[in-house]
């Protein structure tokens, strides 16, 4: 096996465990909708919530179909391009808050000093990124559980915080 396709296989694996995950996540979440609707289906708060739910699934699957379609853009590279994380964390949460009422963005830029603090990156990818780990944050935590959004700089570099109090991930 030459390195390149070694390194083919490795993203192979990489993506499918990726996808893997994913995919337990929507059983789990679609499982728990299919169980609570045999009790709760009379409630119509309940069923507003089974509707949100069963929307955001969708969404995610047809997310993971795009993933899994083969790239046929004409820019297969990521265009590097300076970011400004307040603005793109407050993008994430008001994209996400439907979907979890207690994600909140940890304070102003301007109150925790990332003011003007960028990444140079793929902005798409990015909020893709940040889309996902709040979406795990999201499935892990119960129901009116905060979960918080934060950025910091941490000397020449910015961290990103998603805080949740789920269970994590087991350890198998």
């Amino acid at each position: 096996m030459s390195l390149d396709e070694a390194g083919k296989f490795e993203e192979f694996n990489r993506r499918f465990a990726f996808i893997i995950h994913d995919v337990k996540n929507l059983v789990s979440q679609l499982s728990l909708v299919a169980r609570n609707a045999e009790r709760h289906a009379d409630n119509q708060a309940f069923r507003a919530d089974m509707v949100a739910t069963l929307q955001c699934s969708v969404g995610k699957m047809n997310d993971l179909l795009a993933r899994l379609a083969p790239r046929v853009s004409a820019r297969a590279d990521p265009v590097a391009e300076k970011v400004v994380l307040a603005d793109l964390l407050a993008q994430v949460v008001a994209v996400k808050r439907h979907a979890h009422m207690p994600l909140t963005l940890d304070a102003s830029p301007a109150d925790t000093g990332t003011d003007g603090l960028t990444i140079f990156g793929d902005s798409g990818r990015t909020e893709q990124l940040l889309l996902h780990l709040v979406q795990n944050a999201i499935d892990a935590s119960a129901p009116g559980a905060p979960i918080t959004l934060s950025a910091r700089r941490q000397g020449a570099t910015a961290v990103i915080d998603v805080a949740d109090q789920g269970s994590g991930m087991s350890q198998r």
